[in-house]
């Protein structure tokens, strides 16, 4: 291909913003990065225009009473890791996805796909279509069977998120990775739509690269209002991706809601929680997250690379890359 055909080729960004903190996830935005714009809106055909980030009273109110019952439930935790005397696991989720309270070791998790969910397959046109419908009752049956399933292990296995090495970042992918893959199979009835996300090397360092960028640019994307989109393209033209989408949220594992050591366990909630709410309760923005997780967007004949990282803000940062 000529330098000319190159520099004509358009790369869409699907950029997807989840913010915690809202039951009623009020506060997610989308927005896109191309090439041509650096601000350009992102859109999805026949569904309504976006909702700006805003903060209202009523979620600063739900917040408060959010954070009281947890730092409760945080102080019994710690006392309980102490003593090495833990009985039960305390939820860190802040998804409204529940946790089993009782840790097993032979736990594993997957995501349960809810009636009339709004993406399913066209078996003639081989790919995920979304439906367009009002009866959302199936965000209340995905916030019921949907559960994380604490490992005892992990639960003993303490985390600090600031210095994750490349070991537990490739196990932290892996576990996403497989979440979304078996979901994306199940939605198709295993039908290869798509190529399954992929945990490389490369996706590892570019992700990491990511979280490295946000920590020097000291960039919390609640108070932001955006992505770090110069170290998105700084970390996209360094390894040589063809597209990438960055979906990221803001989690619990670095603030005031959890009193004592962040475990393993604590960890793969937040992230099974996150993946949960972008699946499924996603409707404010206009379920941009769920699209780059189902691959919608994305060239379906070519890899998908994934890497999965956390930034000293416990914004958790999930990277895919072509």
């Amino acid at each position: 291909m000529s330098k000319s055909k190159e520099l004509c080729l358009s790369i869409i960004v699907a950029i997807a913003v989840l913010f915690l903190g809202s039951s009623s996830f009020n506060h997610i935005s989308v927005s896109a990065q191309s090439t041509k714009s650096s601000t350009q809106r992102y859109k999805l055909k026949g569904r309504k225009q976006l909702k700006k980030y805003k903060l209202k009273k009523k979620t600063v109110q739900n917040n408060k009473a959010t954070k009281a019952k947890k730092v409760t439930s945080k102080r019994n935790y710690s006392i309980h890791r102490k003593h090495r005397k833990i009985k039960n696991y305390q939820s860190v989720d802040g998804f409204n996805f529940p946790a089993d309270s009782h840790p097993t070791n032979k736990a594993s998790d997957s995501l349960s796909l809810p009636s009339n969910y709004l993406f399913y397959f066209d078996s003639h046109k081989k790919r995920i279509v979304f439906k367009h419908q009002t009866n959302h009752n199936f965000i209340k049956q995905s916030m019921k069977t949907n559960v994380f399933h604490p490992n005892s292990a992990d639960v003993n296995k303490t985390v600090n998120i600031k210095k994750i090495n490349i070991k537990m970042q490739r196990q932290l992918s892996n576990y996403a990775a497989k979440l979304v893959n078996d979901f994306r199979h199940k939605l198709s009835n295993h039908h290869p739509y798509t190529n399954d996300l992929k945990v490389t090397n490369r996706a590892l360092l570019a992700s990491s690269d990511v979280a490295k960028g946000y920590n020097k640019d000291h960039w919390n994307f609640a108070t932001r209002g955006n992505h770090d989109v110069k170290v998105l393209n700084k970390v996209f033209t360094k390894f040589k991706y063809n597209s990438y989408g960055e979906n990221i949220v803001a989690s619990l594992l670095a603030n005031s809601y959890i009193s004592g050591s962040v475990t393993l366990a604590n960890v793969k909630e937040s992230i099974y929680g996150a993946i949960c709410a972008m699946m499924f309760d996603d409707a404010d923005s206009n379920w941009g997250h769920a699209d780059n997780f189902l691959g919608i967007g994305f060239d379906n004949s070519a890899k998908q690379e994934f890497g999965v990282s956390i930034d000293k803000m416990g914004q958790i940062h999930f990277e895919i890359y072509q």
